[in-house]
């Protein structure tokens, strides 16, 4: 699968400047298969230990960290599920979507990693517009509508966590706006993998584990990280030019666990080269940062709530435009 080493723009400024480590770029692009088996066998083995764990000794007290660390995982299955979508995972592109497929996407009782490319590319070509389904989606909720109050922002996400973002993933799998109508597309091995999945956990008499562990987080925790990485990754921002039209945010490691697995949060850099795959989304930060426009311009914030340099995205959110 070819691949250009110029950054995906969508608005009208060149960036000249970026253009010129293109060639930097191109070895930032090798995908390696290793390193995505290390990171979807990291997000497995600790939903797995999870997992059994509670089954094993079921309380209370064990069911609320449980539930976050799974729903953490969920919510890294996502990310991977997107790097799927841009063909990242590995060199094979057979490979590539079978695992995007069955080891991201449909653990998350998500239908189709096809038809979530098909949404997913438009976001990228058509960012921020009313052709962007992400951004149609949400332009017309005003639960997406920033800069709010403190407590309003809290309120939003509590509905989240409670239950409400699910109606949003919902909607967001179903709807793709492009001229051609396909509907949802249905992997034909769905069948089989849920008919494997049913009894696998009937085997193991683990259908109570499942209905706390994995469904309940994955209407409440997943949700919320998700919505978090959302709200960070477009929002509360000037929208005037790439640089500013997408967020990249430093932050601790533990936000960045239920935040923005995979280095997801490097999103500005992710937006103008979608070919780096994630683990090498930080060299491409550094690489960027010796561009004197992107280092004036590009819109970074200092952590998700707290920040040391004094604008977190919490702050992005909460204060009008220029305060």
């Amino acid at each position: 699968m070819s691949k250009s080493f110029m950054p995906l723009l969508v608005y009208d400024q060149p960036l000249t400047e970026v253009s010129v480590i293109r060639q930097e770029v191109g070895a930032l692009a090798l995908v390696s298969g290793w390193r995505t088996s290390l990171a979807l066998s990291f997000d497995y083995v600790l939903m797995l230990v999870t997992l059994a764990a509670f089954h094993l000794h079921p309380s209370f007290w064990l069911w609320l960290p449980s539930a976050l660390i799974v729903g953490s995982r969920q919510h890294a299955l996502a990310v991977m599920m997107h790097e799927a979508a841009h063909g990242n995972l590995c060199r094979s592109r057979r490979l590539n979507d079978w695992l995007g497929q069955y080891l991201c996407a449909s653990p998350l009782i998500i239908a189709s990693l096809r038809h979530y490319r098909a949404r997913h590319r438009l976001h990228h070509t058509k960012l921020n517009s009313v052709q962007d389904p992400d951004w149609y989606l949400k332009a017309t909720d005003s639960e997406w509508r920033y800069p709010t109050s403190n407590i309003d922002l809290l309120l939003r996400l509590a509905r989240v966590a409670a239950g409400g973002g699910v109606a949003y993933l919902v909607r967001a799998q179903l709807l793709t706006k492009s001229k051609r109508k396909s509907g949802v597309h249905f992997p034909a091995g769905m069948v089989t993998y849920l008919s494997l999945a049913c009894v696998l956990i009937t085997a193991l008499h683990a259908w109570t584990t499942i209905a706390l562990l994995w469904l309940v987080p994955l209407v409440t925790i997943m949700p919320l990280c998700e919505r978090v990485r959302s709200v960070a990754e477009h929002f509360g921002l000037k929208h005037t030019c790439d640089l500013n039209a997408t967020r990249s945010v430093r932050a601790s490691w533990f936000s960045l666990f239920f935040f923005a697995p995979h280095h997801v949060n490097y999103h500005l850099e992710h937006h103008l080269y979608p070919m780096v795959p994630f683990y090498n989304l930080p060299r491409l930060a550094l690489l960027l940062d010796g561009v004197p426009e992107y280092k004036k311009s590009a819109h970074r914030t200092d952590g998700y709530v707290f920040s040391r340099g004094g604008r977190s995205l919490w702050r992005d959110l909460t204060r009008l435009p220029g305060a």
